[in-house]
């Protein structure tokens, strides 16, 4: 008698313990009988739904939710009492709330099936996720829209140009694209500013959104181009609205920066027709139109005509090429040795990018980047090879080497707003040493936007990244841009490194470069060393690193380990003649 006695009062205080832990918990907690009808809510359940435990008791449970899952768990409930299993038992579903004065909500829910002393139960877990949807809604907005004028940017609008395309084939429906880009649009930005350019962006796009209909499509194509999208619009419809485009950016009297600016654009029209055509072709064939326009004179539309524009009929092949490329893992990375000159073993690796062609050759980068750029693929592109380097890296962790590569950055990349916090999420699931991962910019790049290449410089560094600037010299850069920039690593010009140990300018300039960076605590490397006369100069001189055909081509990163020290000239040979 006293140990049954006992055992109730442990049941009893078991009982108690699980009730006070259910109604402390922060998620919304229903349980439910065998015929679908609410039995109980905790507190947060109570908070959630606007409902007291006593005037929910008794409903049925499906009445707490939203359409059009209100049917639908409806018929969970019924089947739930013949004895069925139900399909949604131990999942997690976003569904709509009901609260009790009929106001919906986003809500995570999952149910469980509970058989408590032979009595079957269901238990529903719920969570107004309103504010994460809210944030995730923030993010697409900044992910799809440029920061700037809030059109579409390329990708999106290229994504909404493909889906009219395939309507218009499907439906027989018109449609016509215009691009224009802004006139002279480098000089503003030289004159009055990187902001002022922006400024003077975003002022074109309010003109022009004023303009169209609601639904036509806008879109920020690059720097100083944009993209309308003219639903139901056939060629001569599309060329009248384009004209007038243009006549009223040319008529607006724009003022930047308290500066009265007159400005003109050039317009480009390609029009779908009934021909079997792309989102991507159409998009090259109005800027190809739009690049005649501006070699016209400016301040006009071109209509887009097949003849004479074989160029952007292979651009749009390779284009084609690339996108396979990205998607389908035709990409092949080798790499490049960099070599201590005081100790002559090899640190690092830059790695260099490859396309595989249809018979299996690589396709060097000269032949398929610009269309990358073109088309606004090239961060993709970066992406892509910024994923494989630190796989490269967390491979040869795991197998209990250390490998230091470089990654070339693209200017478009720059001023991605969204590339950092990427590459933050990656090294945090990796877990790799990010000072094992540089990135390299041009000088060129680098100096266009100088505020952009800080801030990017600034977030990679942040990270513990390292940041090298490439090609200096071959923009006839300020060396004041230097202090600016948060380098690990500056890259001597090939152009001054090819005739160094003959030409007497060329040993100033690196002699100059060398003590200007050893006080900045910059490191440098030379490029394209390709005699030992060259590299014995480069030592004298007090280079740091160098790397060239000399000193290894191109590798297969499969060989990345790379030999002891000394042994660098002899281990790297060409992969084959196309790599170089």
């Amino acid at each position: 008698m006293e140990e049954t006695a006992l055992i109730t009062a442990r049941s009893q205080e078991d009982v108690a313990r699980s009730t006070a832990i259910v109604r402390s918990v922060a998620d919304a907690i229903v349980t439910i009988d065998p015929r679908g009808a609410i039995d109980s809510l905790n507190p947060s359940a109570e908070e959630l739904f606007g409902f007291i435990a006593e005037e929910a008791t008794g409903r049925a449970f499906a009445a707490l939710l939203g359409e059009p899952f209100q049917e639908e768990y409806a018929g969970h409930m019924r089947a739930h009492a013949r004895g069925e299993t139900i399909a949604v038992i131990g999942r997690d579903r976003e569904v709509v709330g009901r609260r009790s004065d009929g106001t919906t909500f986003a809500m995570d829910l999952r149910l469980t099936d509970l058989r408590p002393m032979e009595q079957r139960m269901l238990v529903a877990v719920a969570r107004d996720i309103g504010d994460r949807k809210r944030a995730e809604a923030q993010l697409r907005q900044l992910a799809d829209h440029d920061p700037v004028t809030g059109l579409l940017t390329r990708r999106c609008f290229e994504n909404e140009l493909t889906r009219h395309v395939e309507y218009a084939a499907r439906y027989g429906s018109a449609g016509s694209l215009v691009a224009l880009d802004i006139d002279n649009f480098s000089h503003i930005n030289e004159e009055l500013g990187l902001e002022a350019g922006d400024e003077l962006v975003k002022g074109v796009a309010e003109l022009i959104r004023a303009r169209v209909r609601r639904t036509d499509v806008l879109g920020r194509l690059g720097g100083d181009q944009l993209g309308v999208l003219l639903h139901g619009a056939g060629r001569a419809k599309a060329l009248g609205v384009a004209q007038e485009l243009v006549e009223l950016v040319r008529e607006h009297p724009f003022v930047i920066d308290r500066q009265p600016v007159r400005v003109t654009v050039s317009g480009g029209v390609a029009a779908i027709e009934d021909r079997p055509v792309t989102g991507s072709v159409l998009l090259s064939e109005a800027e190809a139109a739009t690049d005649e326009a501006k070699s016209e004179g400016r301040d006009r539309v071109v209509d887009y005509s097949p003849e004479g524009h074989e160029e952007t009929d292979e651009r749009v092949l390779w284009s084609e090429r690339v996108r396979q490329a990205t998607e389908s893992g035709l990409f092949v990375i080798v790499s490049q040795p960099i070599v201590e000159l005081a100790g002559g073993g090899i640190t690092q690796h830059e790695l260099l990018l490859r396309m595989r062609g249809e018979d299996g050759e690589l396709i060097l980068p000269g032949n398929f980047l610009s269309t990358a750029e073109h088309f606004g693929l090239i961060g993709a592109v970066d992406r892509w090879v910024t994923r494989q380097a630190v796989r490269l890296i967390a491979a040869h962790r795991d197998a209990g080497n250390s490998v230091t590569v470089e990654v070339n950055l693209s200017d478009m990349t720059l001023a991605d707003t969204n590339f950092a916090a990427e590459l933050a999420n990656l090294l945090e699931t990796t877990g790799i040493d990010p000072s094992l991962l540089v990135f390299e910019v041009s000088e060129t790049a680098a100096v266009a936007d100088i505020e952009r290449a800080r801030g990017m410089a600034g977030e990679l560094t942040s990270l513990g990244c390292r940041f090298a600037l490439d090609d200096f010299g071959a923009g006839f850069a300020s060396l004041y841009h230097l202090k600016h920039l948060p380098l690990s690593y500056l890259k001597i010009d090939g152009e001054f490194v090819r005739e160094l140990p003959s030409s007497g300018s060329d040993q100033l300039v690196v002699k100059a470069l060398v003590d200007v960076c050893r006080g900045l605590g910059i490191k440098t490397i030379a490029e394209s060393v390709e005699d030992e006369a060259s590299l014995a100069m480069l030592r004298d001189l007090g280079v740091d690193y160098a790397q060239g055909f000399f000193l290894g081509h191109p590798h297969p990163v499969s060989d990345l380990a790379g030999p002891p020290s000394g042994e660098a000239r002899s281990a790297y040979s060409p992969l084959d003649e196309s790599v170089g």
